[in-house]
């Protein structure tokens, strides 16, 4: 998969915590550090302590299940076949 430069680092830095969150690994910047490592990924080193520090203390789950806003409300079907 091709993204540019700067999108790179960021998603294989949000994949790396995914995972961790995924296998039930604490979220931290070594550990995403570890598996950018493994993986043989090179990221700015600002990415794995910023996701680190964004996700911590239950964040992951709040952004992986909060419902999305957005879009308008679908239109009342009930009151649309009464008429």
């Amino acid at each position: 998969m091709q993204c540019g430069y700067f999108f790179q680092d960021e998603f294989v830095t949000s994949l790396a915590a995914l995972a961790l969150y995924d296998g039930g690994a604490e979220i931290t910047s070594d550990n995403i550090n570890a598996l950018l490592s493994a993986s043989n990924n090179k990221v700015a080193p600002y990415w794995p302590a910023l996701f680190a520090g964004l996700l911590k203390n239950g964040n992951i789950e709040t952004l992986l299940f909060s419902l999305g806003g957005g879009g308008a409300a679908p239109a009342p079907v009930a009151a649309a076949a009464g008429k």
